[in-house]
């Protein structure tokens, strides 16, 4: 992109970036704080400059989540080589595949609370409120509302319920809000009042 090459390597980047200095003799920088926000200070705004900061964005995000991803993924796949469909060890009331089940499920169904973590913490915000906006779509209550195909009525407003349990995008997007009208709310409401005030609104 431009003047860069970036290369993609995974979760051993930093053991190979410090080989990789070593080996050149160059001095080991610390990692890019990267900044959404850049293009906003006095900048010029381009789809390349916006592209470029949702990349930045969402890379983290799927990077982080990708050691329990491929672990969850895994026990899925030796549940089934082991189970009644291919090898028969193991039986599907077996305990054993009913962990690799559980375990294969521990991802999945709570990937909206890693998606508010991993969110949270790349944009540098509050990183408990974070998972709370992960939490808010997998509660039961809303997952129930999602199953019956009930509306939700906020001060008179019909707002569609919709089961986004294995989904990331409407929590990416809700932290992203919430960056903001976090770090407004804290510049503007008095200290005296922010640790009650501020995770309220």
């Amino acid at each position: 992109s431009g003047e860069q090459c970036q290369i993609i390597i995974g979760q051993d980047v930093e053991k190979l970036y410090k080989i990789t200095c070593d080996q050149l003799g160059m001095v080991a920088e610390k990692g890019i704080e990267e900044n959404l926000d850049q293009g906003l200070n006095g900048r010029k705004i381009s789809l390349k400059k916006i592209g470029n900061n949702v990349l930045g964005y969402l890379s983290p995000i799927m990077f982080g989540m990708m050691p329990a991803l491929i672990g969850a993924s895994m026990c899925q796949v030796i549940a089934v080589i082991l189970g009644p469909s291919v090898l028969k060890i193991i039986t599907e009331d077996s305990g054993v595949y009913v962990l690799l089940h559980m375990m294969y499920n521990a991802f999945f169904y709570f990937l909206p609370v890693y998606t508010g973590y991993l969110a949270s913490k790349n944009l540098k915000t509050d990183v408990i409120l974070g998972i709370f906006t992960g939490c808010m779509i997998i509660v039961p209550t809303f997952t129930a509302m999602a199953s019956a195909g009930t509306s939700l009525s906020v001060f008179g407003l019909s707002v569609p319920v919709a089961d986004y349990g294995q989904t990331f995008l409407p929590v990416i997007i809700g932290v992203w809000i919430m960056s903001y009208i976090n770090r407004f709310l804290k510049e503007h409401i008095p200290d005296i009042i922010s640790t009650i005030a501020v995770p309220t609104l």
